[in-house]
């Protein structure tokens, strides 16, 4: 049933991301703990629900969940696995319902899941998840894969007959379903280049931020997850007795437990948004580091083995935020350069002309145009 509520709850898209996750100061460091849930990805789609006119807060309740349990820092996992199905439930409803289209449902996805523990390799899971969603006929959408230059694209969308924005939350929250499903089935991360979607850029909420540590490009032809085609010959290790331990609660167990597989660097990546979000600075990596409980060399070091480092993903996260606030008309260019944490209104300019092929101006009048 859809449900229509007055008023909109208060509901932070940001709050303390990663405050109970700890790694050990030992010389091999280990990953986050895993005890509690960041709230990133569930006050995503709270927001969404609240967007469509909805009460969030209220939809909890008839959900059987308290509110006040997912607006903390961080959430106890069954907590946030009950409250994620429930707005996962609602929105396909409204989808259905309201909007008179399809979407690929929890029963769904699990059944999808079961087919793809017997593949060989994450190659072939991907053709696999094409082949079952052709097997439906196109109704809950497609999936296809290609690849170019060392880059694999998986081309996913998992709404059909839906434009409203209960379409792009839906569909967020299923290709990241699909996405740590992966995660899962080879027991490795699958970090993403770039993210693009066949969507219209969202007015207000920012669920593509809590989910994503890699630059989102809407409006695109088709919806599209870019990483390293090496990955793709990561063998599947996932048997099916492994499965039906955690069939219960799934798929959204593997939203809940997916710090135990996430690089570092997307940890860092989203403490730092979440940071500036609630302080309208980026953290330093001192500051970065004492939110993990580690020195800032162990840190350092961390993200050295992954390739990557700390001002790589500073600069990431500041062109990030701009992207967001260039959207905004009444902000000025060193406005927007200042909010996002640049030295000066040039070095931004310098930055996101390097990033995007583009000025800050022309990026902002292809925006508010399109």
């Amino acid at each position: 049933m859809v449900m229509d509520f007055p008023g909109k709850p208060e509901v932070s898209a940001f709050s303390d991301a990663l405050g109970a996750a700890r790694l050990s100061p030992r010389k091999h460091v280990a990953r986050p703990d895993c005890g509690r849930v960041p709230p990133m990805l569930l006050h995503g789609l709270l927001g969404g629900i609240d967007e469509l006119g909805a009460n969030s807060q209220e939809i909890l309740r008839q959900g059987g969940c308290e509110p006040t349990d997912v607006s903390r820092g961080s959430i106890e996992p069954g907590t946030f696995i009950r409250a994620t199905r429930i707005c996962h439930e609602y929105l396909r409803t409204y989808i259905e319902r309201t909007d008179r289209g399809s979407s690929l449902t929890a029963g769904q996805f699990v059944l999808l899941s079961k087919c793809l523990v017997g593949c060989a390799d994450l190659r072939d899971a991907i053709e696999t998840t094409a082949q079952f969603f052709d097997v439906l006929g196109g109704r809950i959408g497609r999936v296809a894969l290609t690849r170019d230059r060392g880059h694999a694209h998986l081309l996913v969308t998992t709404v059909v007959g839906s434009a409203s924005a209960a379409a792009l939350s839906m569909d967020l929250c299923n290709i990241m379903l699909l996405h740590k499903l992966y995660e899962w089935l080879i027991d490795a991360a699958i970090p993403l280049d770039v993210a693009e979607f066949g969507h219209p850029h969202p007015r207000r909420s920012v669920l593509h931020l809590s989910l994503l540590s890699c630059p989102a490009r809407f409006g695109r032809p088709e919806t599209c997850l870019t990483f390293a085609a090496s990955g793709l010959d990561h063998p599947v290790i996932r048997r099916p007795s492994e499965l039906s331990a955690r069939i219960a609660d799934f798929p959204f167990n593997l939203l809940a437990g997916e710090r135990q597989r996430t690089a570092v660097a997307e940890h860092v990546y989203r403490t730092m948004v979440d940071g500036h979000m609630r302080l309208r600075k980026v953290p330093t990596v001192d500051e970065v580091a004492r939110r993990f409980g580690i020195t800032s060399w162990t840190l350092r070091r961390r993200l050295t083995d992954e390739g990557t480092s700390y001002s790589t993903i500073r600069k990431r996260v500041q062109l990030s935020l701009a992207t967001e606030f260039l959207r905004r008309s009444d902000l000025t260019i060193n406005e927007v350069a200042d909010l996002a944490n640049f030295s000066d209104a040039g070095a931004f300019r310098r930055a996101f002309q390097q990033w995007t092929g583009r000025s800050p101006s022309a990026y902002r009048e292809d925006v508010l145009h399109a």
